[in-house]
């Protein structure tokens, strides 16, 4: 897989949407956010036209996520946002180089903050066209980036490095296969 990253604003995704590039565009934030009208249409675009977006609460304790998920209703309303426990993007069935990820090890503060062990991914997708084949939106409240990383730190909550790259795999390679 060849992997190409850039920074796009979220108010023009014309260059990702005209040519063709509709893989995986990853949003990352900390605290709650408000999109503008433009940058709302242009996720609305870009997801239309096949495109992935990953949005990511990096460090796992703000509101990011949760804003993001009540953005994506409003443009998609009637939609909601489910668990994807038999997604490729947890089984890794059908990806040639997937991992399963349907049981995974979150960091020691994830697991003080959830009050429980908790051994499931706990990402959250919203697709609005043909099911996981058309454009979608997955979001992760819990961080991957930091623990992309490999360097403990109490007080981000989310999980330990070798699933943080499995779940980071497996959505470029379902961002990949489906872009084929």
């Amino acid at each position: 897989i060849q992997v190409d990253f850039r920074d796009v604003p979220l108010n023009d995704l014309s260059y990702l949407i005209d040519n063709n590039q509709h893989g995986l565009l990853w949003v990352r934030g900390t605290s709650a956010v408000s999109f503008s009208e433009k940058e709302l249409q242009e996720l609305t675009r870009f997801v239309d036209s096949g495109g992935l977006v990953f949005f990511e609460t990096v460090g796992g304790v703000g509101d990011f996520g949760q804003s993001a998920e009540r953005a994506v209703r409003t443009i998609y309303p009637g939609k909601r946002f489910r668990r994807i426990s038999g997604s490729p993007v947890v089984s890794g069935e059908g990806l040639p180089n997937g991992e399963n990820c349907s049981r995974v090890t979150y960091r020691l503060f994830s697991l003080d903050r959830f009050g429980s062990r908790e051994m499931r991914v706990r990402l959250r997708g919203l697709f609005p066209g043909e099911g996981e084949h058309g454009g979608g939106v997955f979001v992760s409240r819990d961080d991957v980036s930091f623990s992309l990383l490999g360097q403990p730190c109490w007080g981000v909550s989310g999980y330990v490095t070798r699933d943080a790259e499995k779940i980071m795999g497996n959505l470029i390679e379902f961002a990949s296969v489906r872009g084929e």
